[in-house]
Order: C-alpha cells, then structure tokens, then sequence
C-alpha cells in the first residue's frame, strides 16, 4: 500500500523564509561532516518539512524529484 501526501516546494528564493534560510546557512558550516546524500536529506527535510526518518521511505524517484525542485529554487 502506498502513502499520498502533499508537500509545498519552494520555487524560487521568495518562498524561502528566512528562519529556513539560516537553518539551511547552518547546514551548509556541516556539509563536510555529512555524506552527499544525508545533506541532500536534511535540505529535503528542511524545505519540505517531511520528518527525516520519513525521508527514508519516499521512493527513489520521488526523493530525487523533490531535490531537484529545490535545487532549481
């Protein structure tokens, strides 16, 4: 059985708000302390508002969708 939920991506820097913005600054003083993909997770996480360890069962698919959306933002 599979799960439907509705998320809200930002799709440019004005959907971005700002207490997002400094976590996401304070992400990036880690980067070097995570893997490529748990930072890639934590940004997901971060803008989507979706729980990290509910970031482990999106599909594949579905996960890189959502990044690459942000990363376009």
């Amino acid at each position: 059985m599979t799960e439907t939920i509705n998320i809200s991506l930002p799709e440019n820097i004005a959907d971005i708000t700002l207490d997002q913005y400094v976590r996401f600054e304070e992400l990036r003083a880690k980067e070097s302390s995570m893997t490529p993909q748990r930072m890639v997770e934590r940004v997901v996480s971060l803008f989507t508002g979706i729980k990290n360890k509910d970031i482990k069962k999106l599909a594949y698919k579905d996960f890189q969708e959502i990044a690459n959306q942000i990363t376009l933002a």
